[in-house]
């Protein structure tokens, strides 16, 4: 009920359903509840959101006030929507949750519930309308007082002719499902019986072709207790044994390709950090000098990340490989060597403090002094 257009409940329900519910909580324009009430002012007076927007519409010298108490209304601006309305939820809240009465309390009644459960109640209220069924009769009245009238009013024989009617639509139904059973029937025995025949036939010649063919593929024993079958799978198994070395050859081979890398990476390094020490800064730079110093920074640190680069791609191979040994054998394969730190195999940070263990930081000054040094040889 809550959700449909109009939010006044005074065309669902009569207002004495509501008679318990107090004042403060009906509209102060219709006094008539309602389940989607806003704030018309500050002092907390409430209206239907129907009847405020109609305020606010009209001619009405007092349309800017509240209905109630001709204060100021409450609608604060909202970018891109103007001045809205505030919903007062506590009241709505009430009015949904509220024990009402039921629509049918002017004719007896008395079953209260809440305004969610009040349309399955009206579905099955004993006092809710109905019409009298049998020809010619135009009573009208609750369902409980239905079965006293058809008493007061000797409406058996009505209630004979209906029984009689519904007896014969339902021997015509019981013919028409009969006769449909007696075609269901032909059919199952003039079509479907054969085809289940050829079907079976079908079934059974294909095991037959089965068991020929397994002879002809090899799959019956020999004289000497084996099979082409059990040969096939042999050579499928040394087949994937060699396949198997070789992957660990060459896991063996990318592992000393990376150790030699890792080696020559760390050869250079103790050459960048065996240079002399540069000479004390130049306060002063000619613009020739500043130039130099930036393209030797940028030089620097363009080698230092072609280093991370290719010692990062060598250990990658190195887990790959290990990654694959340990699919293929899973019992014989250690932990990983690398030094990736997101390596699940037992490798990562461990081995990168084990391989860096004693490593000095190259500087930027350093490198500059190199250059430097290299500059006055040339």
């Amino acid at each position: 009920m809550a959700g449909n257009e109009s939010s006044s409940l005074a065309d669902q329900l009569p207002l004495e359903s509501f008679e318990d519910l107090p004042d403060d909580a009906l509209c102060v324009i219709c006094q008539q509840p309602s389940t989607d009430n806003v704030s018309m002012c500050l002092k907390g007076h409430n209206a239907c959101r129907t009847c405020a927007t109609k305020w606010v519409n009209s001619d009405n010298a007092n349309y800017d006030k509240c209905a109630s108490c001709r204060v100021l209304l409450h609608r604060p601006y909202v970018p891109g929507q103007g001045n809205v309305w505030v919903s007062n939820m506590v009241l709505n809240n009430l009015v949904d949750t509220f024990q009402i009465k039921c629509a049918n309390v002017k004719v007896g009644c008395t079953h209260m519930c809440k305004l969610t459960e009040m349309s399955e109640h009206m579905k099955a209220c004993e006092w809710r309308e109905m019409a009298c069924k049998c020809s010619g009769c135009t009573w009208k009245g609750p369902v409980c007082k239905w079965h006293q009238h058809m008493q007061d009013q000797d409406h058996g024989c009505h209630l004979v002719d209906m029984l009689l009617f519904t007896q014969g639509v339902c021997a015509t139904m019981v013919e028409k499902f009969e006769a449909a059973e007696a075609v269901s029937a032909k059919f199952q025995t003039e079509h479907f019986q054969p085809l289940k025949t050829q079907i079976d036939c079908i079934g059974s010649g294909q095991n037959s072709m089965k068991d020929q063919l397994r002879v002809i593929e090899g799959y019956t024993k020999k004289p000497d207790g084996s099979s082409e079958r059990s040969k096939r799978r042999d050579r499928k198994n040394a087949k994937d044994v060699d396949e198997a070395n070789q992957v660990v050859e060459r896991a063996t081979a990318d592992k000393a390709t990376a150790e030699s890398e890792r080696d020559e990476l760390k050869r250079r390094l103790d050459e960048i950090e065996a240079a002399p020490p540069p000479p004390p800064p130049v306060t002063t730079l000619s613009l020739v000098q500043f130039q130099s110093c930036q393209s030797t920074r940028d030089r620097f640190f363009r080698e230092r990340d072609e280093a991370r680069h290719e010692s990062y791609m060598a250990q990658q191979r190195i887990h790959d490989q290990h990654t694959m040994l340990k699919k293929m054998m899973p019992h014989a394969v250690s932990s990983c060597p690398c030094t990736l730190v997101n390596c699940d195999s037992g490798g990562g940070q461990r081995n990168c403090h084990a391989y860096a263990r004693g490593l000095k930081r190259r500087t930027v000054e350093e490198a500059m002094a190199e250059e430097r040094e290299d500059g006055e040889l040339a």
